[in-house]
């Protein structure tokens, strides 16, 4: 008998006991399963028949097992739930094993037990930071149950248990935690004030705006960064003049939070400011100013950002492609055409995608060719040419040539698929079969991640064929 033949009868096995609840047949199972899916699949029947009967046998594992039986165990209990169960559970938050605390935590989140909330509350501090981490998650999981413990551990508890108790407390988002995390922007600690205002950036409320542009001044720089950013989430206009205030900081993080909080809030008022930072020193802050000013989107940003695909700066370029095709702007149409032939991969990447996004009918045939020219650019790369090819940009991004066609797809629906044929058999002209192979690896690889390409996939490799096989003219009409 071959070995899938063997898995076959194994699982049919695994399903006629849950069929017929036959718990001791599950847990034998479970502990000696012949492969882990197999007892994985044990475990997920015992959750699954929901009988507390399994709970005793189950805790026997529980004592004679380690690894991953002894953590398949957790998740049948944690399936199965009741008190019992739940217990046993509390009880392995304080196991040995890093692995079986974790399955516990994230057992116990599903769990809606409120006596779990105090003994997850206590593993936030784990010594193991993943277990910590799933701890987090399943008080998230139990909402406004556990809101109260969770205001009295970031009160009271140790510095590591305070901090991920903010962080909960930001992901459940209820506004009876607002005054508590306000208060934690004054703590002593600089990564407490750090994860309260991140917490408070994520719950949005207004009520923090005021203690936040406070924080804008605070001696860590990561403190003010995070102030910045949860000012950006927030979204009131009357933090646009201390955002305006820290764009000259002296650390290069909290300016490029605070020029991205400007753009997230869309003020006219900040565009002089932004356009002061299309200067800086940090090219990540030059990126974020472009982007800002791309969402503010006045007049004359708009005639400012064409002016920047010119720019010697590629940072610039880049960021002003996307952004004009974020705002829809049609003059930009054919300065987007010309920066397809930019010598920066990264500008052609952002063009294509702008141009993408405007769907102009203009942009088809300069996208066409730039199709063929991506492709070759590949190619040449592929085969060591590029030092014996002097007219030629030197490829370095070679994902330009999926973005074409998700572009070309976005502009004119499925007739991408033709475009995509007579490219190739134009690219079979230039350079032969050592294309064909890295077409055929493209479109294997990721033409599922773009629309019509799925739906065009036999066209795609008929085209395939063609370069490939070199069918004649005949065989291609009778295709």
């Amino acid at each position: 008998m071959d070995i899938l033949n063997v898995q076959q009868r194994l699982n049919s096995d695994v399903e006629k006991m849950i069929t017929e609840r036959d718990i001791q047949g599950l847990v034998t199972t479970l502990e000696k399963g012949k492969d882990f899916a197999t007892r994985m699949r044990a475990a997920e029947g015992l959750g699954f028949i929901r009988d507390e009967r399994a709970i005793t046998p189950l805790m026997n594992l529980l004592k004679r097992n380690r690894g991953d039986v002894k953590a398949l165990a957790l998740v049948a209990l944690g399936r199965i739930q009741g008190r019992r169960a739940t217990q046993l559970l509390i009880d392995t938050l304080k196991d040995d094993s890093p692995y079986c605390r974790e399955v516990s935590a994230m057992m116990l989140g599903d769990s809606g037990d409120e006596r779990a909330v105090a003994p997850l509350i206590e593993a936030l501090n784990d010594l193991d930071h993943i277990v910590g981490e799933k701890a987090r998650w399943a008080l998230v999981e139990f909402g406004t149950m556990a809101l109260y413990p969770l205001i009295d551990a970031l009160e009271h508890g140790s510095s590591g248990t305070r901090e991920a108790a903010i962080r909960a407390l930001g992901e459940i988002g209820d506004e009876q935690a607002t005054s508590p995390l306000i208060r934690a922007l004054e703590d002593e600690k600089d990564t407490i004030r750090e994860a309260a205002a991140q917490a408070l950036g994520r719950m949005k409320g207004k009520r923090a705006v005021q203690p936040l542009i406070r924080l804008l001044e605070d001696r860590n720089p990561s403190c003010r960064e995070e102030a910045a950013r949860a000012l950006g989430l927030i979204k009131d206009g009357g933090a646009v003049g201390a955002l305006i205030n820290i764009c000259g900081d002296e650390n290069k993080d909290v300016r490029e939070s605070a020029v991205q909080a400007l753009g997230e809030l869309g003020d006219k008022r900040a565009v002089a400011s932004l356009t002061n930072s299309l200067q800086d020193t940090n090219k990540e802050v030059r990126k974020a100013a472009v982007q800002s000013l791309g969402k503010i989107g006045e007049e004359q940003v708009k005639e400012l950002l064409i002016r920047l695909l010119q720019e010697s700066d590629r940072t610039l370029r880049e960021g002003a492609a996307m952004a004009l095709g974020e705002l829809q702007e049609l003059r930009a149409v054919d300065p987007l055409i010309y920066a397809l032939e930019d010598p920066s991969g990264r500008v052609r990447e952002a063009a294509i995608r702008a141009l993408g996004m405007l769907r102009d009918r203009r942009a088809l045939e300069p996208l066409r060719r730039a199709l063929k020219e991506e492709w070759i650019r590949c190619s040449v790369r592929m085969m060591g040419f590029e030092t014996r090819v002097t007219n030629l940009p030197v490829l370095d991004n070679n994902w330009n040539q999926m973005q074409i066609l998700s572009a070309l797809y976005e502009i004119q629906g499925d007739k991408t698929t033709q475009s995509l044929i007579e490219a190739l058999e134009e690219a079979q002209i230039n350079i032969g079969r050592d294309l064909t192979q890295t077409i055929h690896d493209y479109i294997e690889r990721w033409g599922e991640v773009f629309p019509g390409v799925t739906r065009a996939q036999n066209r795609f490799l008929r085209a395939w064929r063609i370069l490939k096989e070199g069918l004649t003219d005949t065989e291609r009409e009778s295709q």
